[in-house]
């Protein structure tokens, strides 16, 4: 197989999520499912990626082999495997990031991203690292978190006030049920910084 400038950037793409589906590849790519499948299927056979079925009835999950990280270039270690406890959260920031840089024309980087460059303008060093940065034109960047499971109070106000000294121009939390959305809008109130949003995952 002849890898494309377009295949190095979608491989470069897939590590720094950590893995993605063939949907989410054709999502990436503007192209149809099959066509996500397809070229899934070839950059598999290439041995550029690993594929596994965590779960019966679930899509594929697709990462970067060592193959694919050393011809792409990519500095990011690749996976060595998928976490079935982060699976869920993982496969749906994929979607959520997909949403915000449709809605908003910005460019995305995701926590992998961010842990291997921990010294990033707004995250710095130390300290809870987001699941995502949004940069939308020459704004500050916006912390994505999205809250899928309702965490202990004290825990959430950590964060949150560990967010209150960063340059960032917002903070957007996305959740997914009433119950996380009550508590973190009570941890928020009054902070302009903050917004939470609720968003529903695609089935």
């Amino acid at each position: 197989m002849r890898l494309t400038e377009r295949d190095l950037e979608l491989l470069r793409w897939i590590n720094g999520h950590g893995f993605v589906t063939a949907r989410q590849a054709a999502d990436w790519m503007g192209t149809c499912l099959q066509a996500g499948h397809r070229r899934m299927g070839l950059l598999h056979e290439g041995g550029y990626v690993t594929r596994q079925r965590l779960f019966h009835g679930a899509e594929r999950a697709y990462w970067l082999s060592a193959l694919g990280q050393q011809v792409s270039g990519d500095t990011l270690s690749c996976p060595e495997t998928i976490s079935p406890a982060t699976y869920r959260h993982h496969w749906m920031m994929v979607d959520l990031a997909h949403d915000l840089i449709t809605k908003t024309k910005g460019q995305f980087t995701p926590e992998r991203r961010l842990r291997e460059q921990r010294a990033i303008k707004g995250v710095g060093a130390e300290g809870h690292v987001p699941d995502g940065l949004l940069k939308v034109k020459s704004k500050k960047p916006i912390a994505i978190e999205l809250e899928l499971t309702l965490k202990g109070r004290e825990r959430l106000e950590g964060i949150v006030e560990g967010y209150l000294d960063r340059d960032l121009s917002a903070v957007w939390y996305f959740v997914t049920s009433d119950q996380i959305r009550r508590r973190l809008t009570s941890i928020v109130d009054g902070e302009r910084l903050f917004k939470v949003k609720p968003w529903q995952p695609r089935s």
